[in-house]
């Protein structure tokens, strides 16, 4: 049985995403995409310290970290911790969030 995920306004989780190398070492080029939300908010693309992915792989899939701004039903919105080139929220479905645990670096 799945586990049901609660969020709240404050809270950091990790978002799934694709990175590619940046412009510097410590630094990725991250796109967050959400396959359930069709509108410009479903999707946030910009740079994030490698510090702030649970994997600092140059190219691939990972989480990044964001904090989340909004909840309402079964979606939420959060802000990745980045440099964005466009939209600075992005929403998702609270399903595809993962709770950062406070003792988690």
């Amino acid at each position: 049985m799945e586990e049901t995920v609660s969020l709240r306004v404050g809270q950091y989780v990790w978002v799934p995403c694709e990175v590619k190398a940046g412009a510097f070492s410590d630094e990725r080029m991250v796109r967050v995409n959400s396959p359930a939300i069709q509108s410009s908010t479903g999707s946030w693309i910009g740079f994030v310290a490698t510090e702030g992915l649970r994997e600092a792989v140059t190219v691939g899939a990972t989480d990044a970290t964001a904090v989340v701004v909004s909840v309402e039903n079964d979606r939420f919105q959060a802000q990745v911790m980045g440099q964005p080139l466009a939209n600075t929220v992005f929403e998702d479905l609270i399903s595809r969030a993962e709770p950062i645990d406070s003792l988690e670096s």
